[in-house]
Order: C-alpha cells, then structure tokens, then sequence
C-alpha cells in the first residue's frame, strides 16, 4: 500500500530501542494507522530486520534522512527496500544528483522518496531559512514522491504546497512537540506524523484513535 496525494492518514514514528516494546506499539495502533516511521534510534537498537517485521502490520516509511554522496545514498535506499520499506527520506541538501539515484533505487522496487526540506525542532532557523528556496528549487527538478514539511511551522508547509500540489506532504512534530493536527492538516499536509504522544502514552491505542478521529473528523468537514 501507497500514501497518496489525494489522502489524509496517520503516521506513527517508532523511536523505540526495545523491541518488544516497539512491536506492542505496532500491534495496538495498526488498526487507525497509514504507515510507521523508523529511524536510527530503533534500527541501531534491533537491526534492519525490524523494518521487516513491521511490515507484516503496515507499510513502513524509513527515515535515515540520508546525506551522503550518490553511490553511498543507493545502497543506503537499496538496504532498507530490500527488508520491504515502501518509503525512505533523503536530505534535499545533498542535491539533485543524490536524489535522484534514491528516486531510482525507490522505483525500481516500486517505493516512494520524500524529500526533507526543512526539520522541526528549535534552532534550525539560522541555517533552513538562508537556503529554503535553494531547497525547493532541488525538489522541483527531481520528481520525489513527496515531502517532509514541520508541523511546527505551518506557514512552510503551505508554501510547499502552493508549490508542489501534486507532492505527498507528510509533516512530523505533531504532538511532543507541539504541532498541531487540524493546523498541520489545513496548512496542506496530507499525512501527520506522530511519535512520543502515542508511544510514550499510558495507553497507545487510545491515543493513536485520537489522532485518527481528529484527522477523519477534519476530512470529514471537508467533503
């Protein structure tokens, strides 16, 4: 299953280190879920074998947030497709040329590339904001499949999307950090990407049917 440009979902990130734990998280929230996010946190933690397990409940999107040159991007895109990803995120700083051979390597086994032009935390102004536009320029001249824009800074997400309106817009910092569902969703974003507010939850299901009612409640408006 893809993440489509005409759809709203819920993406929950699993920056978890244990992975009983993390597959708990997983079996209880599958149900109000469009994907998992997983970084380095976990992969270091339980080896890329997880991506695979994951998958069993849900298409998994791998957020190495790669920054390397071409051929080391490939194999990177490569390695995490081969244990069943459907998605990867590259940097947009590295350039067309990497982007593009992550774009190919996503394609060929029929996956998707999101482009992350700007992150989320505080503190990323003073270097983000000087190249943005540089940033955009990249992704216009390579077909990504979508982009990751902050739930924490609206205003870039509907930039982006008077931009790219055909693009994917999933969009972290939802929750913990202090983004906000209907705000992120209204400012363009197709898909919020949720973390510690639902796997640091006393109750996981729970507070991943929040957010899914919240989202389905918002589209529901809009119809």
């Amino acid at each position: 299953m893809h993440l489509k440009p005409d759809d709203y979902g819920l993406i929950v990130a699993l920056d978890i280190e244990d992975e009983n734990y993390l597959l708990e998280v997983v079996k209880s929230t599958k149900d109000y879920v469009s994907a998992y996010k997983i970084g380095w946190p976990a992969v270091l933690s339980l080896g890329m074998e997880i991506i695979s397990k994951i998958t069993k409940y849900a298409p998994v999107i791998c957020d190495f947030k790669i920054a390397d040159i071409p051929e080391i991007s490939e194999i990177i895109a490569r390695k995490a497709f081969e244990r069943g990803a459907t998605g990867i995120i590259v940097h947009s700083f590295v350039g067309e040329y990497t982007l593009k051979r992550v774009v190919d390597v996503a394609r060929s086994y029929n996956g998707m590339t999101f482009a992350l032009i700007y992150m989320t935390h505080k503190g990323v102004e003073s270097v983000f904001s000087k190249v943005y536009e540089v940033l955009v320029d990249i992704v216009k001249r390579v077909n990504t499949d979508g982009i990751v824009a902050p739930a924490t800074r609206p205003h870039i997400i509907k930039d982006l999307r008077k931009t790219f309106n055909d693009k994917i817009i999933i969009s972290p910092g939802v929750g913990a950090q202090g983004g906000d569902v209907v705000e992120t969703l209204e400012a363009g974003a197709n898909y919020i990407i949720v973390g510690r507010a639902i796997y640091y939850a006393y109750n996981p299901e729970d507070a991943a049917r929040n957010f899914y009612e919240k989202i389905l409640s918002w589209r529901n408006s809009k119809l």
